[in-house]
């Protein structure tokens, strides 16, 4: 389940993220190591190393995290990457070196990767279970990949010139309610939330970008807010609801705005936007919602034959609806080829699945609603998932 294999007090994997092929590093190898509970369970050391054949540019990261107290909760992290990476806030797609995420799964257009450079130290408190809150300061040192991007700045003669590199320093505050969550192994950093799925979910992020810090270049702040919750209807099934909205205040490149996660695959996700490519739309002020209700059978248990399947009806909506500020797209007019801001109409998408196929199986059928002039998005599309269900 976990994409590791045990040996004994280490673990080596993820087993799919041996070998791996994009269009920026071509196939690529990596061999990954990392403690487990067996070694310690209030700490563990991690890292891997990769190598693509046709960038010819090794790869790598490591991390350490140290359960410092149990009651409060109290944890230090440490981490640094040199890799390429896809912008994202979406956890559930499959990772752009994973084997299968490879043509076979992938839609067009190619994946767009960035060289990175991240050093991360952070600090997290539980105070109570289910509610916590830490601070992350990171420095992240991007460059063009597959993405051409470009900025427009002043230099140091005051002239206006183009910049090709980003370097940001973040200290990012997060705070977490998660009302009513439950753990197993609750005193050990290995441990498994048992209801997170189903209970209130409310998070906060506030970002504070730190110019000349570690070479920084932007001053700027950014908050976030989002919501989840499922409510049980009766006899009908459940209604799922996830809302995010966020801001940023200050004249920043695309990235460190907010960029819509797309997935391009044929593996559907639960939270990013099926249907949108990646870096097709970005905003620095949005309302993003993601509505599903599952019937739970209600239809198809009422016909003879398939009732025995236990099939499960599920339809769905998500969208967002966002702006970029005339600053904001002024310093990145020369990126309007390939990323572009939302305007005044929104971004949405519906679609229809059945769940429970074989226990593990969801399969799910899509329509693009607005922004259908892209001619390298799909107006419709299908997807597989693999999702539990007991």
């Amino acid at each position: 389940m976990t994409g590791y294999y045990r040996i004994g007090p280490v673990e080596l994997g993820p087993i799919l993220n041996v070998i791996s092929n994009n269009r920026l590093e071509g196939w690529r190898f990596r061999l990954g190591i990392q403690t487990s509970s067996k070694f310690a369970n209030w700490t563990q050391f991690g890292g891997y190393l990769a190598y693509g054949l046709k960038d010819k540019r090794f790869k790598g990261g490591t991390y350490a995290e140290f359960l410092i107290y149990k009651k409060p909760r109290q944890i230090i992290n440490l981490s640094y990457t040199h890799d390429v990476v896809k912008i994202t806030r979406t956890n559930d797609l499959l990772s752009t070196d994973n084997f299968l995420n490879i043509a076979i799964t992938r839609r067009k257009p190619p994946v767009r990767l960035l060289y990175m450079d991240e050093a991360k130290i952070g600090y997290s408190i539980e105070y109570k279970q289910g509610m916590s809150m830490g601070f992350t300061l990171q420095n992240r040192r991007l460059q063009q990949g597959l993405i051409p991007f470009f900025h427009l700045y002043k230099n140091k003669e005051n002239r206006i010139d183009t910049l090709a590199k980003l370097n940001e320093t973040e200290l990012v505050f997060k705070s977490r309610w998660a009302f009513g969550e439950k753990y197993l192994d609750k005193n050990s950093l290995f441990r498994s939330s048992l209801n997170s799925g189903s209970i209130p979910v409310l998070q906060l992020e506030c970002a504070f970008g730190i110019k000349g810090f570690l070479g920084s270049q932007y001053n700027y702040q950014k908050i976030t807010v989002a919501f989840s919750d499922i409510i049980p209807v009766n006899t009908i099934g459940r209604f799922e609801m996830r809302f995010q909205a966020g801001k940023v205040f200050g004249k920043v490149p695309f990235l460190l705005s907010e960029v819509h996660d797309g997935n391009q695959t044929y593996i559907y996700s639960n939270t990013a936007f099926n249907m949108m490519n990646d870096y097709e739309f970005y905003s620095d002020q949005y309302i993003q919602w993601n509505f599903s209700h599952h019937f739970d059978g209600f239809f198809l248990n009422r016909i003879p034959g398939i009732r025995k399947l236990k099939l499960r009806e599920v339809i769905h909506t998500r969208g967002v609806w966002g702006n970029v500020s005339n600053a904001n797209k002024e310093i990145n007019a020369m990126n309007n080829s390939f990323i572009r801001p939302l305007g005044k109409i929104p971004y949405i998408e519906v679609g229809f699945g059945i769940e429970n196929i074989l226990k593990i199986l969801r399969y799910d059928v899509m329509w693009r609603v607005t922004h259908r002039d892209n001619p390298l998005a799909p107006k419709w599309l299908m997807t597989l998932g693999l999702q539990f269900n007991f």
